[in-house]
């Protein structure tokens, strides 16, 4: 992973545990979409989930704009907040456990039209279900953080000042 030096106004970390300790998480599959107009929705379409113990989605959404998301569903199944930083620049992170085995689109929906948006999507395998183990949000930079455990994944997002925003982890 590359270091940058840029000014971070919001980042929002999730981590999950592993379902069984000495059993790492595995990614199946990723996918992002950007709209750089001004969506009062976003969709990631077609996002497959396979089959496998453990299973859990996370969404990922970074926008600039005074509007905040109010769901995010994949198919008819709404996703949980895990996360979730709103002061004008927005970091948010949201999870499902069990996600159903095939492809769906994954939809979040702003209360109204925003700057852009970019949302991330990751189907993760050998995940605990429930909430995170750990979230951390802030409004400058991040100097350290504390893995609580071994085989512990860590998702983040950020929005930055510089006109840019990204997915990291």
């Amino acid at each position: 992973m590359k270091n940058h030096l840029i000014s971070i106004l919001s980042l929002a970390l999730l981590l999950c545990a592993s379902s069984l300790s000495a059993t790492p998480i595995v990614v199946e599959n990723e996918q992002i979409v950007r709209d750089t107009g001004s969506p009062s929705d976003a969709t990631i379409a077609n996002f497959a989930v396979a089959e496998g113990n453990g299973r859990k989605l996370v969404v990922t959404a970074s926008w600039e704009g005074a509007v905040d998301i109010t769901g995010i569903t994949y198919g008819t199944q709404p996703l949980t907040q895990g996360v979730h930083i709103f002061q004008g620049r927005a970091s948010t992170i949201w999870y499902l456990d069990a996600p159903p085995v095939g492809a769906n689109d994954i939809h979040v929906t702003f209360a109204g039209p925003l700057n852009g948006v970019i949302v991330g999507a990751l189907s993760l395998q050998n995940a605990a279900p429930g909430a995170p183990v750990a979230t951390h949000q802030s409004a400058g930079s991040v100097a350290s953080l504390f893995i609580p455990a071994a085989n512990t994944f860590v998702v983040g997002v950020y929005t930055e000042n510089t006109g840019g925003a990204g997915v990291v982890s």
